[in-house]
């Protein structure tokens, strides 16, 4: 007596009914995916550029290339000796060295890069003209140096500090960032050199390829304060509310790896201080 298998296998149909559902997830997913990477990849390049440039005005200083600088050309003169730059543009040739003409802001309107031609029209405390670069990498800089900041001492070392950048999925990365030799100077930079989509970070705290350095940024940020040094500062007092930090997946932009207590008054003043800066 023969044995008989029974063979099993999909039906076209419902080949196609599981093809049209990974593509009905993948239309939703995609974006987001991409999205985060591109957060990532940002990140990592923009804290890159802030060691490169850090390492450079470091050695700088300790070649006493750094003395007497009174303005932002000057800075430049001799930052292009330690740094590799491949073009260069003054404040009279705005458009040359910057990817596109225009910027989103954060509100959804867009900034003409031509006007960025001071130090205090991207937010930083200076009057000093501005410099426009494009690094070997490809990311593009619009610099400004305050020669009114004193020069760090090469002989007390330099104190170096981190930053903390976004890595997608509301997930953040300290970095090894800058030292107090950079402290005269700050930029905007396009980390990713004009591929897009070429904004500057949104009301909700999304971050994409136009990254500040510290404080400069093209949109005016608005302070409900006042601004010390190109930074906004505001006392806060007791007007905000606590956040839930139970769950830190409900409020991860404000509940920290610490928090966990029902009521979060350190979250509730970082989203209150959030929602004035940007």
């Amino acid at each position: 007596m023969k044995n008989f298998k029974i063979k099993s296998a999909f039906t076209l149909a419902e080949v196609m009914i599981v093809v049209i559902i990974l593509g009905v997830v993948a239309v939703f997913t995609m974006p987001v995916l991409l999205s985060e990477v591109s957060e990532r990849v940002n990140s990592n390049r923009q804290a890159n550029i802030a060691q490169k440039i850090t390492k450079s005005v470091e050695t700088m200083i300790v070649n006493g290339d750094y003395e007497n600088i009174t303005n932002t050309e000057e800075f430049v003169d001799k930052l292009s000796k330690y740094l590799k730059i491949v073009k260069r543009c003054s404040s009279a040739e705005i458009d040359n060295c910057w990817p596109t003409k225009k910027v989103k802001t954060p509100n959804g309107g867009t900034y003409e890069v031509k006007n960025a031609i001071k130090g205090t029209n991207i937010n930083v405390n200076s009057s000093e003209d501005n410099v426009r670069l494009v690094l070997a990498d490809g990311a593009s800089l619009i610099l400004s140096f305050n020669p009114e900041v004193p020069t760090p001492s090469a002989e007390s070392g330099f104190a170096a500090t981190t930053k903390s950048l976004p890595m997608g999925k509301n997930k953040s990365k300290d970095f090894a960032y800058t030292s107090n030799a950079t402290s005269a100077i700050d930029f905007v930079m396009d980390v990713n050199g004009g591929t897009g989509p070429n904004q500057e970070p949104s009301n909700d705290g999304e971050y994409y390829d136009i990254r500040s350095f510290r404080v400069a940024l093209f949109s005016k940020l608005d302070c409900p304060g006042y601004r010390f040094n190109g930074v906004c500062v505001y006392d806060i007092g007791t007007n905000y509310t606590s956040i839930g930090c139970t769950e830190n997946s409900n409020n991860p932009k404000y509940c920290g790896t610490l928090s966990g207590y029902i009521n979060d008054y350190y979250a509730g003043a970082k989203k209150h201080v959030l929602s004035l800066v940007w």
